[in-house]
């Protein structure tokens, strides 16, 4: 099942996508950059009022798909100058303050910055554990697990519950 999510607490999109999709216990937020949602204009200032209302915006997504940034398993940051690593990260222990997600910062050409983020829901481990079981049991591949056999996991888990497919 595919949910996608639209809020006013966050950018409108400026091209052809969603500000996140919610999909089979899993959350996909598009990259956002320093965007008020109030006027859809580019905030530019020093780097930590940049993440912070970058931050802010996805957090309002991540709040209208259900979810909060307690659920993030990983961040994408991309940082227009590298020497602007100590502020942001600063700004990014404000959000995440105890037990962070795993995350990458890289430099790119783009405003002072940019961040993506993937999380995920309680379902993700009853998935992760029915494709274990279905590769220990043979019922997928010879015992190995591959992504594109994540609907056959699905599938086996909804079987064994009595319940209709997705």
């Amino acid at each position: 099942m595919r949910r996608v999510i639209r809020t006013s607490d966050a950018p409108l999109p400026r091209g052809a996508y969603s500000q996140a999709i919610v999909a089979d216990g899993w959350v996909f937020v598009a990259g956002q950059i320093p965007v008020s949602p109030r006027t859809n204009e580019l905030e530019l200032g020093d780097i930590r009022s940049e993440a912070r209302l970058t931050f802010k915006n996805l957090q309002g997504v991540l709040e209208a798909a259900g979810s909060s940034l307690r659920e993030v398993v990983r961040v994408g940051v991309f940082l227009a100058d590298l020497s602007d690593f100590a502020a942001m990260n600063k700004v990014f222990k404000e959000f995440f303050p105890e037990d962070p997600p795993a995350r990458t910062t890289v430099a790119a050409l783009l405003p002072k910055i940019k961040i993506e983020m993937v999380l995920a829901d309680s379902r993700v481990e009853e998935v992760v554990e029915t494709i274990l079981k279905a590769a220990r049991t043979g019922q997928i591949g010879d015992g190995k697990i591959f992504l594109s056999r994540v609907d056959d996991a699905i599938r086996i888990r909804n079987e064994e519950r009595g319940e209709a497919a997705l």
